[in-house]
């Protein structure tokens, strides 16, 4: 990888070939391959994240075609991380991309201990759950983010220390986990921000959205930070 190419991403001066180092050696594993998965990992990708696995299972389809914007009319009935690897090494041809065609509940755990990070880009909360709990099983940190109409949430999950996805969502609540429209913007201003969260765990900052899960509706432009905590009873990570 020429490290030329990335020195505009990092912005300390001192820590830059280091910084570099980290971002390249990074190894994440992204669960989805849609809207907010293409964007995230392309956003990876131009940040030069040197090993991307995705998972998913689809083929690219009419109906979610115009905000998956990796993916062009050709790819139409293809599966989707097959395109988004073309994409990514199209760009850059040094990235590591490896693909897996299952469905979420089918990564192997041994899969995940492999890499440093999950991402969770799922599109439906069955999966989201199911990627919680590899998550807890591997004790690997995972970015949860969804989005839905014109909203969309992000936090960071960190087995152990944070409260977990079912402590935020009860899989058993009259919560509605039905997949809706979504706006574009809305997209990817939640991808971006979940890349940002990458990002700042693969350097170390202390920012991350730790406990606290972010919230944003764009119709008002509204952003809150709402602080949350570990449930000692959660059937997931009470035990960790």
């Amino acid at each position: 990888m020429n490290s030329k190419s990335y020195t505009r991403n990092i912005i300390e001066e001192d820590k830059k070939e280091t910084d570099i180092e980290k971002i390249k050696s990074a190894k994440i594993l992204i669960s989805g391959s849609g809207g907010l998965a293409a964007l995230v990992s392309s956003s990876l990708a131009k940040t030069g994240i040197g090993h991307i696995c995705l998972v998913d299972e689809c083929a690219e389809k009419i109906t979610k075609f115009r905000r998956q914007y990796l993916f062009e009319t050709a790819n139409l009935n293809k599966h989707k991380h097959v395109s988004a690897k073309d994409w990514i090494n199209s760009f850059n041809k040094q990235s590591n991309v490896k693909v897996i065609k299952d469905k979420t509940s089918d990564i192997d755990i041994n899969e995940a201990y492999q890499y440093d990070l999950i991402v969770d880009c799922c599109d439906d909360y069955e999966s989201k759950f199911v990627l919680n709990e590899i998550s807890q099983k591997a004790q690997k940190p995972m970015i949860h983010a969804a989005v839905t109409e014109f909203s969309g949430h992000l936090t960071t999950i960190i087995p152990s220390k944070t409260a977990c996805l079912n402590c935020l969502f009860s899989p058993n609540s009259s919560f509605s986990y039905q997949p809706k429209d979504i706006i574009s913007p809305a997209i990817a201003t939640i991808a971006e921000l979940q890349t940002e969260e990458v990002i700042k765990f693969i350097l170390k900052k202390d920012t991350l959205l730790i406990n606290k899960l972010l919230t944003y509706y764009s119709l008002s432009t509204d952003f809150k930070t709402i602080s949350i905590t570990k449930n000692k009873n959660c059937p997931i990570c009470s035990k960790n």
